[in-house]
């Protein structure tokens, strides 16, 4: 939800509203099992982190506020996880009691700067902003003497830009920066994998992410771009592997991971299964006309019963969905 807030002030409005949506569809099923003493305090505490990284908290109250217009303008367009999760009278009343002796902090310059915050804040342009004016800003801040802090989060954006950009070289000088400032920081050593392997480099790409698959949040990616990096160097076994730990962790986070593995099946002279791992590919990223396509294919091949099974149950549930619409 952050992400999409900060992107919408940087980028395009859509682009910002798309990831929100998207952040809140994934958490419905969770949400629907919150109390009312869940939200008052998340909302408590929520005020709380905002105060203290001075946000303006009522942020808050004004995003309740909206939920509860939504709700005035008729349920059928409004999503299930609002429908499910309503900003009532109540709550937005707790909220305004809370923020009754609120005083916006004056100077800002006294906030303090946490590491992890800048580096998520310049991976967020690094990644989404218009290219070109975030180009101007980070140089500008460069050149202004920025605390350690900063400088490296904003060389770790600039190695984005430049990967973005095309610029593989430059974007890495701009990682080593990063690197140099802090040292084995897991971000840094994630994207630096990723673009050695845009610059055909699958091997450096290995030695850099090698120990941050174990970090808590961002080692399921690094993972994925190991896997890239072994299918690149014909490691095939290690590279199904390693997509298989993915798909058994998370296996609709990275819908690429089903793709990679049709490719690996398919060097394998395996046409059944490279048919099922498309079906299910195009299924996560809902072209299911597609998906239905590779499914049938995948049923004229497939001579695992398990397999066939997999594959019967999943094209009956795509064919319900399109009947639906």
């Amino acid at each position: 939800m952050l992400a999409g807030i900060l992107i919408a002030g940087k980028s395009s409005g859509d682009a910002g509203a798309a990831m929100m949506q998207g952040t809140m569809a994934i958490g419905r099923t969770a949400m629907l099992s919150f109390t009312r003493e869940n939200e008052t305090e998340a909302d408590e505490k929520g005020i709380m982190f905002l105060k203290n990284s001075c946000f303006d908290p009522k942020g808050l109250l004004s995003g309740l506020i909206k939920i509860r217009a939504s709700d005035y303008q008729g349920v059928e367009n409004i999503p299930d996880y609002v429908k499910t999760h309503p900003g009532t009278g109540e709550r937005i009343g707790h909220v305004e009691t809370i923020l009754s002796g609120y005083v916006p902090i004056e100077n800002k310059a006294k906030c303090p700067e946490d590491f992890r915050f800048l580096m998520v804040k310049y991976r967020l342009l690094g990644l989404y902003a218009k290219i070109e004016p975030t180009f101007n800003l980070l140089t500008t801040q460069l050149s202004s003497n920025p605390s350690n802090n900063a400088a490296a989060a904003i060389h770790y954006g600039m190695g984005l830009i430049y990967a973005r950009k095309l610029m593989p070289e430059k974007a890495l000088y701009h990682m080593k920066e990063a690197l140099a400032i802090n040292i084995f920081d897991p971000m840094v050593l994630l994207e630096m994998g990723r673009i050695y392997l845009l610059k055909g480099e699958p091997q450096k790409a290995l030695n850099v992410l090698k120990g941050i698959e174990l970090e808590p949040v961002i080692g399921l990616m690094a993972k994925l771009y190991q896997a890239n990096a072994h299918l690149e160097l014909g490691n095939l076994p290690e590279s199904k592997n390693l997509f298989n730990a993915i798909i058994d962790k998370e296996p609709s986070l990275y819908p690429e991971a089903y793709y990679r593995l049709a490719n690996i099946m398919s060097l394998e002279k395996n046409p059944g299964d490279s048919h099922y791992y498309l079906g299910v590919y195009y299924s996560k990223i809902n072209d299911n006309k597609k998906a239905l396509v590779h499914l049938n294919k995948a049923l004229d091949r497939l001579k695992n019963k398990t397999r066939i099974e997999k594959t019967k149950n999943l094209k009956k549930e795509l064919s319900d969905q399109l009947k639906k619409r």
